[in-house]
Formats: structure tokens, C-alpha cells, sequence
């Protein structure tokens, strides 16, 4: 989060990083704290997928 927040307020640009944070706390101030949990889960499962699918293309897809 602290990058997240950093970058906003350098370039002036919202990465997904703060959007989920954003989302999820929103969603926990509404009282909805199971959906706060599992978008953080399943957000972190997508991250894990892009990280591996770029691993395993290799240099060629960046």
C-alpha cells in the first residue's frame, strides 16, 4: 500500500494495488467483511497466475 499511495501522489496515477485496497475497505466500512476477504483472495490468486504466466513465457512477453 505505501507504494501504492507513493505513486498516486508523484504521478498522480491509481495502480490496481490501491483500487483493490480501496474496494475491500470500502467493503469492510459497508460491513461486508466476507466480500472484503474474498476479493483480496481472489485478486491475490490472479497476481499469483500473471506472475507465473510471465515467468513461464519468459523475456519474450515483457
Amino acid at each position: 500500500m505505501p507504494g501504492a499511495l507513493r505513486k498516486l501522489f508523484t504521478k498522480g496515477k491509481l495502480g490496481i494495488g490501491l483500487l483493490m485496497t480501496i474496494s475491500a475497505a470500502g467493503a469492510v466500512i459497508l460491513g461486508f467483511v466476507e466480500e472484503a476477504a474474498a476479493l483480496a483472495f481472489l485478486y491475490s490468486v490472479a497476481e499469483a497466475l500473471e506472475d507465473r504466466t510471465c515467468w513461464w513465457c519468459g523475456p519474450a512477453s515483457a
